[in-house]
């Protein structure tokens, strides 16, 4: 969370998937070898560069934006927190949410998103944290210093929280809860980090409860 505009990474998510569908339909997606070795945890064969395949189940992760995930309750609970509704950011009729209010939303309340590594490894056919491999987490002190305005920085789960806290030698917050971090050299003297609770329906926390804890970032 910082005081920037909202970054929606993933915007031109569905652009990019079907340029990358029909390229792969068309002429298959050419990896360097290391590459492919660096991204798939295994030798390839003895050829120079690979054409891997994709099936449709991997195409259809490359269109999914992680938000709005009609799935998750983080904008049922910032629904809730701001509105007093959590389906003010449901689209009434649909299984989706409003990009464009939420858009809207997080510039005006200064909410921003980012990933805690930019390159991760999935070791079995789900996203839980145990069975993801972090090959190159994100600089955050250098991403931190490209938003001086940013006073709190919040995370979900314990990899991601983990990141946070070996990228400024402090300790983990317990969920719900936060610490300050002292950063010198930096234009602001410290850092709120907060650790939330899952806003995933796999964690067993009524939505109620997630955002009383949601609320005290507020």
């Amino acid at each position: 969370m910082s005081g920037g505009a909202f970054d929606y990474r993933q915007y031109h998510i569905e652009e990019i998937a079907d340029d990358i569908e029909r390229a792969i339909i068309e002429a298959g997606r050419e990896i360097p070898k290391e590459v492919y070795n660096r991204w798939y945890g295994r030798s390839s064969d003895d050829s120079d560069r690979i054409y891997p395949t994709y099936d449709r189940k991997t195409i259809d992760i490359m269109k999914r934006a992680v938000y709005p995930n009609w799935i998750n309750d983080f904008w049922r609970i910032m629904g809730l927190i701001h509105f007093g509704d959590k389906l003010h950011f449901c689209v009434p009729g649909e299984k989706r949410f409003d990009e464009a209010a939420i858009r809207q939303f997080c510039t005006e309340a200064g909410l921003a998103f980012y990933d805690t590594a930019t390159e991760v490894r999935r070791l079995r056919d789900n996203a839980s944290d145990a069975f993801l491999e972090v090959v190159t987490p994100t600089d955050i002190p250098a991403l931190l210093a490209r938003i001086p305005k940013c006073r709190t920085l919040v995370t979900t789960g314990e990899k991601a929280s983990q990141i946070v806290a070996d990228s400024f030698r402090c300790p983990v917050p317990p969920v719900g809860g936060y610490v300050d971090i002292v950063m010198p050299g930096f234009d602001r003297e410290s850092l709120r980090f907060w650790r939330m609770p899952s806003t995933s329906r796999a964690y067993p926390l009524p939505l109620e409860k997630k955002a009383e804890a949601y609320r005290q970032l507020f």
